[in-house]
Order: C-alpha cells, then sequence, then structure tokens
C-alpha cells in the first residue's frame, strides 16, 4: 500500500516496488491506500510526494483516484501537480450539481488551469432515463471544460466491484 510505499528506502530498482502493486489481466498496477482497519494511518502530503517520486521513476503513466474530498488540503496538493482530471457524476440532479461544484471550487481556488483538460462523465447509475435533462446539463458543462462523456447504465458497473473491460456492454466500452 500507499504507506509501505512512500517510506521504502531503495525504490530504484523496479522489483523493489513492485511488490507494493497488484497487477490485473491487462498488466496494469494499483498500488493500495491504507486499508487495515487498525490503522490510524492518513496519507499526507509528504508521503504522497515521496510515493509520486518513486512512481515517476518507473512509470510513465499514472491515475489517481481522489474520492470526493476535494477540500482536503491533501487535494490542494495533488491538484498542483497533476496535468488533468477526471470528474465522475451520477446522472442525478445531486451527483450533476456535486460536479458543477467541483468546477467552480477548481476555479475558485486557483486550479482553473487544470479545467481546459477535465473531463466530466455523466455516469448512469440506474436504469431507465435519468430524470434530468442530460442535453441541458451538457450545455451548462460546456461552458466550463471541452469534454463531456456519458456513460450507460451497464450491469456490470452496478455492481461497483472490479472492472472486467471484456464484462461490460459494448455501448459500455465505446463511451
Amino acid at each position: 500500500n500507499i504507506e509501505a510505499l512512500s517510506s521504502l528506502r531503495h525504490a530504484g530498482s523496479y522489483s523493489n516496488v513492485r511488490v507494493y502493486t497488484v497487477q490485473n489481466d491487462d498488466r496494469l498496477e494499483m498500488l493500495g491506500s491504507q486499508n487495515d482497519p487498525r490503522s490510524s494511518y492518513t496519507l499526507n502530503g509528504q508521503d504522497y510526494g515521496a510515493t509520486m517520486e518513486i512512481l515517476e521513476t518507473h512509470y510513465n503513466v499514472i491515475l489517481l483516484d481522489c474520492g470526493t474530498a476535494i477540500t482536503s488540503p491533501l487535494f490542494s496538493t495533488i491538484a498542483k501537480d497533476v496535468s488533468s482530471l477526471v470528474v465522475v457524476a451520477s446522472q442525478n440532479t445531486r451527483g450533476l450539481n456535486g460536479a458543477w461544484s467541483t468546477l467552480q471550487w477548481l476555479h475558485a481556488h486557483g486550479f482553473g488551469r487544470l479545467l481546459p483538460r477535465t473531463v466530466v462523465v455523466f455516469n448512469a447509475t440506474d436504469r431507465g432515463k435519468p430524470l434530468v435533462d442530460l442535453d441541458e446539463a451538457e450545455t451548462k458543462f460546456r461552458e466550463r471544460i471541452a469534454e463531456v462523456v456519458r456513460v450507460p447504465y451497464d450491469p456490470h458497473l452496478a455492481e461497483g466491484m472490479g472492472i472486467d473491460f471484456d464484462g461490460l456492454k459494448p455501448r459500455t466500452r465505446k463511451a
């Protein structure tokens, strides 16, 4: 996990780093957060920086899942470091309002440089037609960002487990 990797003293060798990651069938590697319920560890900016220094030595592309805590000091540290963002919104009023608030927060807190490189994903979490006008929402979002992607409902995604790309419906894969 990230706690252990951040304190690694000899990270020059890929094999030393690989001990802390898991790999799927597509050879994508994942470094998890601390998941021991007995641990009181919380990722901080110093450990994030140390981890990124290690990862950038061995990987060309690094994706981060920051969850929803954009107001935390750690998110500000991360936002200063990244080159683009993906903001996922459920296709309902609460989800779209949350995504819009995220874009406003980024602009208001000095991260406007990320907006041209931010993608908003409208993710269908329920079967059937959304209760919001997605065309209207997309028009509003495009006032701030260039790219909006709509992901249709997919039973495989709805499971909330690991994603097997081949298990997705063709429309979902295309999105």
